[in-house]
């Protein structure tokens, strides 16, 4: 059996588009989700990162994922819709700087020092000093 080599030119993926964010131009970011499905997408202990994946009721849009880095405290459903995610600075619970994400109607809350919306661009929110 001989094994034939591709003559086609490998297509690369297109190149993702990273922004950094500060607080009100992340808020802005996640309020185009407001109204969607949220639901638990995954956790590693690597950075005590948990990822939420939001996803438009029409699915004209691709699924989006929110990962939270060095996770401090997290609480609420594993799913639910009619996201309002509101976003601000608080302190962790070691007393460091980081934020707080939380959906009052649904009752989820995580605290965190970083995060990332990923998906046709990611918007980072970096950590605070």
């Amino acid at each position: 059996m001989t094994a034939f080599a591709s003559t086609a030119p490998r297509r690369r993926p297109p190149e993702m588009k990273v922004k950094t964010c500060d607080v009100n131009a992340f808020q802005q970011e996640l309020n185009e989700w407001r109204g969607c499905a949220a639901s638990f997408n995954a956790y590693s202990d690597d950075h005590d990162r948990f990822v939420l994946k939001l996803a438009k009721q029409d699915a004209q849009q691709e699924p989006v994922g929110i990962a939270f880095f060095y996770c401090s405290y997290l609480d609420g459903p594993s799913s639910w819709s009619a996201v309002n995610l509101v976003v601000h600075p608080a302190l962790r619970d070691d007393g460091s700087p980081g934020y707080e994400v939380c959906d009052t109607a649904a009752g989820f809350v995580v605290r965190f020092a970083s995060a990332s919306l990923y998906g046709n661009e990611e918007a980072v929110l970096p950590e605070r000093n």
